[in-house]
């Protein structure tokens, strides 16, 4: 759960990506975050544009805080539910949240053998996700150069 956690951005089949829902072609129905009316809109348009342009304001109260569901199909949506609802997410929010406050409340805490185990294992599975990151972003920095190079040369040749 936390490997998946971690990826959470690159879990969809369709088109992953750091703009979660926004994204999404299936993504379609909104809700207002102040007072909760749903509705289905056509086009949410951009992720850099607020999505209350596309959808509208809400029928209810004409607020702009509007936020984009995920699609039915979305395998976040799954992670989440798992979360709130097994033994193993329950115990995954606390040991998030211990782990919180191990880092911003440095105090002389209980800590279970359980719970230790369970923030070193947070911590590696942290650690590899960092390296499996900074691995992918020199793979397209290398690509990048390699395409710009390229170009270079098909430019310096029809000249």
């Amino acid at each position: 759960m936390i490997y998946r956690l971690l990826r959470e951005d690159q879990m969809c089949p369709i088109v992953g990506g750091e703009h979660g829902p926004r994204d999404c072609p299936q993504a379609t129905n909104v809700h207002c975050a102040e007072c909760g009316y749903r509705w289905e809109c056509d086009d949410t348009g951009p992720a850099n544009t607020p999505i209350y342009k596309y959808a509208g304001e809400c029928e209810q109260c004409e607020s702009t805080a509007i936020v984009l569901d995920r699609c039915a199909e979305c395998p976040i949506l799954e992670l989440e539910w798992q979360r709130q609802n097994s033994a193993v997410g329950r115990w995954l929010e606390h040991l998030l949240l211990l782990d919180f406050e191990v880092k911003h409340f440095p105090t002389a805490q209980v800590i279970t053998v359980e719970d230790a185990t369970g923030l070193r294992i947070l911590d590696q599975e942290r650690n590899k996700y960092q390296i499996e990151k900074q691995k992918s972003d020199i793979e397209k920095m290398e690509e990048q150069r390699r395409v710009k190079q390229q170009m270079q040369r098909r430019s310096a040749e029809a000249f």
